[in-house]
């Protein structure tokens, strides 16, 4: 489906993942005949789904970038049911849904062969991101990490523990609601007395009560998921995994200085130290007063889409292409 508002062409469509179904995916574009500066893939996070960032794709595409994105497995349009939503098929785990993401990176490969590309994930998604980076990272424009930040090894092989245990004692599709409440209810109590469940997600009350009545929102994943996600973590932070990566990637960290996820900045400086020790020569630390976990749904999220395009502008000169 293909509808052009505003000089920009949204598409619905699906592709072939790494399993036997369809990835639900989206795409925000230049009008047909209007230059297209190059494209951005966006990752989202855990409990969402890939249409809360139709306000960010529409704000890029209408300055020259194509957007896409992809609904992960048991999230949105991909998880098809309501009942399938937190559930990961079978034993699909972290790397599934970085490979589902690479299928979707080939889709605009073929796509825009030409034009220098770049990757953007929030939450989740950006922890998936910096796994695909270790994977298939090379030739890249630039990455962008929201909402991020470098967690504990051992804390995410605890959390593993845990997740294994409420697997084994629940099974793999049950809902983890004790991993929910500890990750979720701990972060919101940092912003007490609480209006919602969800007040440390943003400032502004209307995205909050807008995430919070989507019934594609705020779900509690399975016990299953939370054993992938963990397992995923701790991979990510062994040392020769994070040697595989392209030290010449520019890399953007952007965060409010109140999420709880970053560990209210700490966290997040903490991974842009991670990157620069590595020998990364382009690390941007960006991290925004009083700003929560989703900056993109803040109340100064105009700032952050302007601050967002002008470093994507100033890494796609010269345009690199890619390889292969």
């Amino acid at each position: 489906m293909e509808i052009i508002e505003k000089d920009v062409l949204f598409t619905k469509f699906q592709y072939q993942g790494k399993g036997k179904g369809k990835i639900q995916a989206y795409s925000w574009e230049p009008v047909p005949g209007s230059r297209t500066l190059g494209a951005v893939q966006i990752a989202h996070g855990m409990g969402e789904k890939a249409m809360r960032y139709a306000e960010l794709g529409t704000f890029l595409a209408g300055h020259g970038f194509a957007v896409y994105t992809n609904d992960h497995l048991g999230h949105g349009k991909t998880a098809r049911h309501r009942n399938r939503l937190g559930k990961l098929p079978g034993k699909a785990g972290f790397d599934r849904m970085v490979e589902d993401m690479e299928a979707l990176t080939e889709v605009i490969r073929h796509r825009h062969r030409d034009l220098p590309f770049l990757l953007l994930g929030h939450s989740m998604g950006s922890f998936l991101v910096q796994r695909q980076l270790q994977r298939t990272g090379k030739g890249l424009a630039g990455a962008i990490l929201s909402g991020s930040g470098k967690v504990s090894t051992v804390q995410m092989f605890l959390a593993a523990l845990l997740a294994k245990e409420e697997m084994l004692r629940l099974g793999r599709h049950a809902p983890a609601r004790l991993l929910h409440r500890l990750l979720f209810e701990g972060f919101n109590r940092k912003f007490s007395p609480n209006r919602t469940e969800s007040d440390w997600l943003s400032r502004d009350g209307d995205r909050v009560d807008a995430y919070v009545k989507d019934p594609g929102c705020g779900f509690i994943c399975s016990t299953g998921f939370y054993y992938a996600f963990f397992r995923g973590m701790v991979r990510l932070w062994k040392r020769e995994e994070l040697g595989k990566m392209d030290r010449k990637l520019p890399l953007l960290l952007l965060s409010g200085d109140k999420d709880p996820l970053g560990d209210f900045g700490k966290g997040v400086r903490r991974l842009a130290r991670t990157y620069e020790r590595l020998g990364f020569s382009d690390v941007t630390l960006k991290l925004y007063p009083g700003g929560r976990h989703e900056m993109f749904h803040e109340t100064n999220r105009e700032e952050v889409m302007e601050d967002l395009l002008a470093w994507m502008k100033g890494r796609i000169s010269p345009l690199p292409t890619f390889s292969g």
